[in-house]
């Protein structure tokens, strides 16, 4: 399993349920939902797409109300826009 880890501390605001990242070297700014902002702050540490997946279904206990398949998709897709503003990188074992 491919493991994900936030490339450096970047400077992180939460402002109500929006958060905000600002990669400063980058002069690049990316706003996340309250969702988004969970699973960034998960991303401190290794986290691999399914890590993710199960931390949100116990977080906002999801299991009765989502359809898996497609929290699977979301995840992957949010993990993809973040590895592609360089915010995020792969871990190697």
């Amino acid at each position: 399993m491919t493991r994900y880890m936030q490339v450096q501390p970047y400077e992180t605001t939460q402002l109500e349920e929006e958060w905000i990242i600002l990669d400063t070297e980058h002069f690049h700014v990316t706003k996340l939902n309250q969702v988004g902002g969970f699973c960034w702050s998960r991303l401190q540490e290794e986290q691999t797409i399914e890590s993710l997946v199960q931390a949100l279904l116990e977080s906002y206990d999801l299991e009765r109300h989502v359809d898996m398949d497609s929290l699977y998709q979301d995840v992957q897709t949010f993990i993809l826009q973040l590895e592609s503003a360089s915010l995020i990188k792969h871990v190697n074992r």
